[in-house]
């Protein structure tokens, strides 16, 4: 009996702690004062949410997307890349007058014709090394163009 007192007791004060609790806290959200500090504070997170969205959406993502057609990377051949991005863009053709765009340099059976790069970079071609060199000053894309021997 004694026990279901203490228990009872203890079960009492419980309930009014909370209540005295659910109270003050209730008048401290009705307080001015900490309503301001409370838009304040939430301001600071949700813009600086919005700040780390905004800094992640803004880097460049690059994803490799299997459509068939591949470009040409820093490592085929001798193409060197210093910190700049460059595209590489090589069209084959096959003697019917349409170049079709391929994920190689070939490495026999074709000739070097020319070359274009839309921002000032250059590309040489050895047609006896099948090496390629390329000088690059800006991110450029550069489209390179070789023709079926005979």
């Amino acid at each position: 009996m004694i026990i279901l007192k203490k228990l009872e007791n203890i079960k009492n004060n419980a309930r009014k702690l909370f209540y005295d609790l659910k109270d003050k806290l209730n008048s401290d959200f009705n307080n001015p004062r900490i309503q301001k500090r409370l838009v304040i504070i939430s301001s600071v997170i949700l813009l600086t949410l919005l700040l780390i969205v905004g800094i992640y959406n803004s880097f460049a993502f690059y994803e490799d997307i299997d459509d068939g057609v591949s470009l040409i990377k820093a490592e085929v051949g001798e193409l060197y890349v210093n910190n700049y991005d460059y595209t590489l863009l090589v069209y084959l053709n096959d003697g019917d007058g349409n170049y079709r765009l391929v994920s190689d340099i070939p490495s026999s059976g074709y000739n070097f014709k020319e070359y274009f790069c839309l921002k000032g970079s250059t590309f040489e071609y050895n047609d006896r090394t099948k090496m390629t060199k390329a000088t690059l000053g800006v991110k450029d894309v550069c489209s390179v163009y070789f023709d079926r021997v005979g």
